[in-house]
């Protein structure tokens, strides 16, 4: 422990030998003064470190932020490509929007180039719970794609023409 103590002495000037009290009032101002400059400059610093640490603060959690999502990601795309091996089609692989229009899709092919079929399910759902579905890789130099194939069951919207119906007699073969 280290014990400070300032003496406060009176000072004559020197060329007219009176006493001059103010010197230690001035003193002491200079001294408080120094004294809040001192803390002041570290306060500013310990403000300055709080803002740096709040800003790593803010990107480490932004980070973690980022990781989660991807985790996240990650297990969806792994639970969809497990539903694809068992042959069922997962929203997290293929979205019900897209779904939908594929659909769509389908629809307008139909009746563009073969009037003659309609497709049976024209709602996701079926697609999601009861389709078959298989899937397919691509490889290309580093690339590999993906296709989902879904069996999209169609049937003619009516009988192309008339069926002939036999009628057969039964009779017994006597030897």
């Amino acid at each position: 422990m280290i014990l400070a103590c300032a003496v406060l002495i009176q000072s004559t000037s020197v060329t007219d030998g009176r006493t001059d009290r103010r010197t230690p009032r001035r003193w002491q101002r200079r001294a408080k003064h120094s004294a809040f400059a001192r803390k002041n400059l570290r306060l500013q610093i310990l403000d300055r470190e709080a803002q740096t640490t709040n800003k790593v603060y803010k990107v480490i959690i932004e980070k973690i932020h980022m990781a989660i999502i991807n985790l996240y990601e990650i297990d969806s795309n792994y639970m969809a490509l497990h539903e694809l091996s068992k042959g069922r089609l997962s929203h997290h692989l293929i979205n019900s929007t897209s779904l939908t229009a594929g659909i769509k899709n389908v629809l307008e092919n139909l009746e563009r180039t073969s009037p003659e079929f309609e497709l049976i399910y024209k709602t996701p759902n079926y697609y999601y719970t009861q389709a078959k579905v298989g899937e397919a890789i691509h490889k290309e130099s580093n690339t590999h794609v993906l296709l989902i194939i879904i069996q999209a069951p169609i049937v003619l919207k009516s009988v192309i023409s008339l069926l002939k119906v036999w009628e057969f007699t039964y009779f017994f073969l006597y030897s």
